[in-house]
């Protein structure tokens, strides 16, 4: 069973990854 608090932090985690991800490939390319 998973906690709603995890599924938010992963939620808030994975939307920032990808956020970072973006920003890293916009800057190279």
């Amino acid at each position: 069973i998973v906690s709603i608090d995890i599924l938010i932090l992963y939620y808030y985690w994975a939307d920032g990854f990808v956020e970072l991800t973006t920003c890293t490939v916009a800057h190279i390319v």
